[in-house]
């Protein structure tokens, strides 16, 4: 997905975990949406367009 929002053709390169790094995240919402009525309004994918771009005018 980041490649064809970045429009990069480069590969990832994998490197063993190091001390510290997170494993497996599981985003979960449902407390949020429970207690405060979250619910997301902008895609996943459009999220990080958005911050791409960000980034790009910074």
């Amino acid at each position: 997905m980041m490649r064809g929002i970045l429009g990069s053709s480069v590969e990832p390169r994998y490197e063993p975990p190091r001390p510290g790094d997170v494993k497996h995240s599981h985003a979960d919402i449902s407390a949020a949406r429970r207690l405060l009525g979250y619910e997301a309004r902008v895609p996943f994918a459009e999220g990080l367009r958005r911050t791409l771009a960000w980034y790009r005018a910074a």
